[in-house]
């Protein structure tokens, strides 16, 4: 490739995104906004468990809130909504919404889908404290 073909595609990205701009950057902030709704909703059901089982002292009361997780009124449709939404950001990556590379989008949203399909489709899986310490990983990082 030469310097002169580079210059040009980088030129071509920068107007894509300029173009895209009015649309897009509402829109972002729109998305991200209800996703952080849907995470922040999960880590309000989840949390006052959690956090009284720690103040027990009791890893079997820790573990066992931990496994309760998944269990818990409205926990697991919002997380599987707030997740599958998550399949957007692939959108994002390929439309050039973001700066994202598509591949790395991609495998990060697919592992997760994956596993929150494991999680709904397996109700011994649902139980075990792992299910509650993803689901609770998954909504700090993305608060």
């Amino acid at each position: 490739l030469s310097p002169q073909l580079n210059l040009q595609e980088i030129v071509f990205c920068e107007c894509k995104i300029i173009k895209m701009g009015s649309f897009s950057t509402p829109y972002l902030i729109g998305y991200n906004l209800a996703c952080c709704a849907g995470w922040a909703m999960i880590l309000s059901m989840a949390l006052p468990s959690v956090v009284s089982a720690l103040f027990t002292f009791s890893l079997s009361e820790l573990s066992a809130a931990l496994a309760s997780v998944y269990g818990i009124d409205g926990v697991s449709k919002t997380l599987t909504i707030v997740q599958s939404a998550a399949m957007l950001e692939i959108a994002h990556a390929v439309f050039g919404l973001v700066r994202s590379p598509v591949q790395v989008t991609s495998m990060q949203v697919g592992s997760r889908i994956i596993a929150l399909f494991a999680i709904n489709n397996s109700p011994s899986a649902q139980v075990q404290f792992g299910a509650g310490l993803m689901i609770l990983s998954w909504a700090f990082v993305e608060v």
